[in-house]
């Protein structure tokens, strides 16, 4: 008995892909903007300049928040492009394995961010940490889903050929 295909046809993108595009973008949205959020109403607490006496002078957040920085964000990439090859039919990534490896994207550079954006608040600071949340958030915006990974190079790129058309 052969095993079941679940190669997506290349010429036309999965229904499934197009509904797991969507929901990843508004999870995607939702991540932003807790991280905005968050950042804001910490930036006008710290700002404040309320009982500045209580900030202790440990830096122990900070480096956890820069340690969590260079290992989960690159660190996270890497599981997502595994997750990306285990999931890999055809030409495409398979829905599962688009939503999965970005989600786990998507939280590590958000809590990368909340970890440092508690340091602020904790220590009553904004600086130094604010570089830290604001590389955080970059990461977590750049990543923006596109959805390419699960669709077939033809269908993104009208340009592209593969000499038997």
């Amino acid at each position: 008995m052969n095993p079941p295909d679940n190669r997506i046809p290349p010429q036309m993108p999965d229904v499934n892909a197009q509904g797991t595009l969507k929901t990843v973008r508004i999870l995607w949205g939702a991540m932003v903007i807790g991280v905005v959020t968050f950042g804001v109403i910490a930036s006008v607490l710290v700002s404040r300049g309320d009982d500045p006496g209580n900030a202790s002078d440990s830096y122990l957040l900070f480096v956890v928040a820069i340690v969590m920085l260079l290992t989960m964000a690159p660190g996270s990439m890497f599981v997502r492009n595994q997750i990306y090859k285990s999931h890999w039919r055809g030409d495409v990534v398979t829905p599962a394995g688009y939503f999965t490896g970005n989600i786990i994207v998507f939280a590590a550079c958000e809590g990368v961010a909340f970890v440092g954006i508690a340091d602020m608040l904790m220590e009553k600071r904004i600086m130094p940490t604010a570089v830290v949340v604001v590389i955080a958030f970059a990461l977590l915006a750049v990543n923006f889903p596109t959805g390419k990974p699960m669709f077939a190079a033809r269908l993104t790129n009208p340009c592209h050929t593969t000499g038997d058309e």
